[in-house]
């Protein structure tokens, strides 16, 4: 099958000898990450790697997620030296290591990991989306399991036309065990294979509202899966917004001139149209070098893109500019100290792309827009 760019979504989760932590947050037993990954190796090279992707059973095994937490009653020392059990003070075990999680209320109810992630088996039987990753961090104190959502199967005849065998959003389902956060149902662009692409997808759900938390209360469990449902039901509302604009933009061509204004000056001004640019500075030559070499970069891949049939349309002219800054890391660097993922996702790597799409949204759903066929 052809490879396709991924498109961009900018319109709109017992003790055993040898256990440790790595910096990225995984648990390793035995040598092993608790976790897996289908396909695609994490940037850590820990875990199980696997071709295809697994059953819900088979995931919860493969990542270590079938351990169990209870909340217990912690003590304090009266005046006489006796111990009394404090009323509003209670800790989460890990039972089959015996490692202290978290310190808790007396509303707290436990929700064990596979209590928690079964909310994804009705999307798996009905083959809306696959298992993608999962795994255990911080001695157990957080898990997740993260699905792709595979947009073909959705019951949306809009959608599958627009995104035919595109995936564009996950389904992620996290636990926490230390009483600081709730459960979570979320979908996300980031593919979470550690504490560190965890905290930037949590991020991302909080600023998108693609999120449900659940308090470790009651009837958590039943919870999760009324939460997975909402959010899909909703995931498919915003899927069909979107993708009415995509086909609007694939419907729409653009001159060179449009490109450059809609595309190319939104993402990369060109310098000598700044006020403030002086012509006889020092780096003055190597600013314009500079713009010039990523204009034509990008203005190549709007008919040569991955993927791309050359017709010209919008469509392929945004997400030229997409190819270019999420793949061209000379051209497209970060600051130092930056990470790229997040300045794709959160900074101005993101700002570049939204500025351009909302440039050729407006104008291809404009009016008097007469560059469509």
């Amino acid at each position: 099958m052809e490879r396709r760019v991924r498109r961009q979504v900018d319109v709109l989760v017992f003790t055993i000898i040898g256990v440790i932590s790595m910096p990225a947050g995984l648990e390793i037993q035995n040598g092993t990450a608790s976790m897996f990954s289908v396909r695609e190796t994490p940037w850590h090279r820990e875990g199980h790697i696997l071709t295809a992707a697994p059953s819900f059973d088979e995931a919860m095994a493969l990542a270590r997620l079938d351990y169990t937490v209870e909340k217990r009653p912690t003590f304090r020392q009266t005046d006489d030296h006796n111990f009394v059990q404090n009323a509003r003070a209670f800790l989460t075990l890990r039972t089959d290591r015996g490692i202290e999680l978290g310190s808790v209320g007396p509303d707290y109810t436990p929700l064990q990991n596979r209590d928690a992630f079964r909310a994804l088996e009705p999307l798996l039987d009905e083959g809306i989306c696959t298992l993608e990753t999962g795994g255990v961090l911080r001695d157990g104190a957080d898990a997740w399991l993260l699905a792709k959502i595979v947009t073909e199967r959705v019951d949306s005849p809009l959608i599958r036309e627009v995104f035919t065998d595109e995936i564009l959003l996950h389904a992620l389902l996290t636990n926490n065990h230390t009483g600081r956060r709730n459960a979570t149902v979320a979908a996300t662009p980031i593919r979470v294979v550690c504490a560190n692409t965890l905290g930037l997808a949590e991020r991302e759900m909080a600023q998108s509202g693609r999120y449900i938390g659940i308090r470790h209360a009651g009837n958590a469990a039943v919870r999760m899966v009324e939460a997975a449902e909402t959010l899909f039901k909703g995931l498919v509302e915003q899927f069909e917004v979107v993708a009415a604009q995509y086909r609007v933009l694939k419907t729409c061509f653009l001159t060179d001139a449009l490109f450059k204004k809609l595309i190319l000056d939104p993402a990369i001004p060109d310098p000598r149209a700044d006020r403030k640019f002086n012509p006889d500075a020092k780096r003055a030559e190597l600013v314009i070098r500079r713009y010039e070499t990523k204009a034509s970069k990008v203005r190549a891949l709007w008919t040569e893109g991955t993927g791309h049939t050359g017709d010209h349309s919008a469509w392929e002219a945004y997400n030229a500019l997409v190819e270019a800054i999420d793949h061209d890391i000379d051209l497209f660097p970060t600051r130092a100290g930056v990470w790229r993922t997040a300045s794709l996702m959160d900074g101005v790597l993101r700002q570049r792309k939204q500025a351009a799409l909302n440039a050729v949204v407006a104008y291809a759903q404009s009016p008097h827009n007469s560059a469509s066929r």
